[in-house]
């Protein structure tokens, strides 16, 4: 009887040893972030993704993975205007202002895309 008593004893000090390390471990701290970059990739004559969400203080970066050159400009207001981005190359722009803000290929109209700050 004395030796079954020490295993659940020992049992015991096993579950709650495990049982006090989860606790004090405790959940991930939530830490603020800051302003955050996204990506655009140009490939295959396209803006990939074609509509991007984002929040105030964001940047996006369009890079040219395209085996020709590109020029990313807003289709109204919205101050997005690369220069001729040869492939490879990269453009960013960091959005200040709430709003949709569309954008195309200057070289390639056909070629759009939407930025949503929020």
């Amino acid at each position: 009887m004395k030796q079954n008593q020490t295993i659940v004893i020992i049992a015991l000090v096993v579950v709650a040893a495990i049982a006090a390390y989860f606790m004090m471990k405790g959940s991930p701290a939530v830490v603020p972030t800051g302003p955050q970059t996204s990506t655009v990739d140009i490939k295959d004559l396209a803006f990939s993704p074609d509509t991007l969400t984002i929040s105030v203080g964001d940047t996006v970066t369009w890079t040219n993975s395209d085996s020709v050159k590109h020029l990313v400009a807003s289709s109204g207001v919205g101050g997005i205007a690369s220069s001729t981005l040869n492939p490879g190359a990269s453009y960013s722009k960091t959005f200040t202002k709430a709003g949709t803000f569309a954008y195309h290929c200057e070289i390639h109209p056909s070629m759009k895309g939407t930025i949503i700050v929020q």
